[in-house]
């Protein structure tokens, strides 16, 4: 890429990122609940931000005492406990703390305005991210730019932009590395600690993101050992001393490799192995692989239609750029096993999607090939735009309705009363009870989406043999002009 080629894209990835980190603040004010701006996990995450800002340690007992959570927490019934005491006494947040260090800073200057403030600018730079990854895994920069706008605009990632949930900075460490991975060149000891990084700063944010630290780690650790003399030996060095030091200081404050050892529901289940052992369930939770993304109250599909073209497009990206390809099928497949088998439930106390976040904005990448596929069709294009408009007015007619307290973030969004949304609310299975018309909408779905996935894929070939006849396959348009 030329040095002008370099200049668009990063000026684009700013803009983008800018643009972005503004309007995720029309999310920040918005209500968890009709009793408290923040609910569920949330309040935990920044008890112990409080913590460590007025005490320096990890224990809520004076905050709880003190009642000192009502500098953010503003429900008139006490904050509950989520954990159970330690063996010294001490009472802990049962989540990790990479999120509650990442936001100490903004709530010292601004409170719990001031962390909303800033993680909305954080998702700002992750929408940014992943158009320069789905550039760099499609090299079409239009399809690329319009595909992160559009997965920046789907409610999932407008309402955890500025949640206190973990899920969106997960999103952008997934996202460095993966555009790390995919630099071209020889890797050197930068690249080498960058990816040793990634993982290490995934499993601090969520021990929940440890399938897709394993995945990012091997694809490192492949892509470091070739040629032969690659920096793998820093990388592994990197990762193991980390590791070390993650599993000694869980050890040591939790009891456990999680902070789970604590939570009040886990707490007596034998350890991390064995959570993970009776929480890990099959063959009842295979609806799930489909639920995540059409369930008619926590499907993604359901709160962003325009991810509809991403499925066929990572047949596409796989057929087409196979490492890129292959990369984002196994970080999305991984998380999608995780949210269907290990996690305990696909619904509960939270903005719909939660399970997904740490990748969907990596589907920015299969989105953009999904787009270009139906871009060689009058009907396409409009399709495009319809699912576009559609998505991101699902996102506002929801931000207005919390604004007028008809719905709430956590507790029940999917019951937005704007017409276009409810209309079609049949055609989604809802799965909390398996009745005969759940079963007949979910074949109706596997068919339609099977049937959908094989004519976009086929567009989208017969459109890559009309582009390679005239030699541009894959080529951006500013290198095509000569840029």
């Amino acid at each position: 890429m030329t040095g002008r080629g370099w200049r668009r894209t990063l000026a684009a990835a700013a803009a983008l990122a800018v643009a972005f980190a503004l309007l995720y603040q029309a999310g920040a004010g918005l209500r968890a609940s009709q009793g408290a701006r923040i609910t569920g996990d949330e309040p935990f995450y920044l008890l112990t931000t409080h913590s460590l800002r007025t005490d320096g340690d990890l224990d809520l007992r004076d905050e709880y005492e003190a009642r000192e959570y009502r500098a953010f927490y503003d429900h008139p019934a006490p904050l509950w406990y989520q954990s159970v005491p330690a063996a010294d006494g001490r009472v802990l947040s049962p989540h990790n703390l990479g999120l509650s260090l990442l936001v100490l800073p903004a709530y010292a200057l601004a409170g719990l305005d001031g962390t909303k403030a800033f993680l909305g600018a954080l998702g700002g730079v992750t929408v940014g991210l992943s158009f320069l990854v789905a550039l760099r895994a499609t090299g079409r920069f239009a399809e690329s730019l319009a595909a992160a706008g559009l997965v920046g605009v789907s409610a999932p990632v407008f309402i955890y932009a500025t949640q206190l949930y973990p899920e969106l900075p997960a999103a952008a460490v997934v996202l460095a590395a993966v555009l790390l991975l995919l630099r071209g060149g020889r890797a050197g000891p930068v690249d080498a600690l960058g990816l040793a990084a990634a993982p290490t700063a995934l499993m601090w944010l969520g021990s929940k993101y440890a399938w897709v630290a394993v995945v990012l780690a091997a694809a490192s650790l492949l892509r470091l050992s070739f040629p032969r003399w690659g920096p793998w030996p820093l990388f592994l060095a990197a990762t193991g001393l980390a590791g070390l030091h993650y599993a000694w200081f869980h050890l040591e404050t939790y009891g456990g490799l999680t902070p789970y050892a604590v939570n009040a529901l886990y707490s007596d289940d034998g350890g991390t192995l064995a959570i993970l052992g009776e929480h890990v369930v099959l063959f009842q939770r295979l609806y799930r692989l489909l639920g995540l993304w059409n369930d008619g109250e926590f499907g993604l599909l359901r709160w962003a239609p325009v991810l509809l073209p991403a499925l066929p497009g990572l047949v596409l990206l796989v057929r087409r750029r196979p490492a890129a390809g292959w990369l984002i099928a196994a970080l999305v497949v991984t998380e999608l096993l995780v949210a269907a088998f290990v996690a305990i439930t696909m619904r509960g106390w939270w903005f719909p999607g939660r399970q997904m976040v740490v990748v969907l904005p990596l589907l920015a990448a299969p989105l953009a090939e999904g787009l270009a596929a139906l871009r060689t069709r009058r009907a396409g294009t409009a399709l495009i735009a319809a699912l576009g408009a559609y998505t991101a007015a699902i996102t506002a007619a929801l931000v207005l309705a919390v604004r007028a307290r008809e719905v709430t973030l956590a507790v029940d969004p999917f019951a937005l009363a704007w017409a276009p949304f409810r209309i079609p609310a049949p055609l989604f299975p809802v799965y909390t009870a398996f009745t005969p018309a759940t079963w007949a909408l979910t074949i109706a779905w596997l068919a339609g989406l099977a049937a959908w996935t094989g004519a976009v894929v086929w567009l989208g070939l017969r459109g890559a043999r009309a582009t390679a006849a005239d030699g541009t396959l894959g080529v951006p348009g500013y290198l095509r002009d000569g840029a």
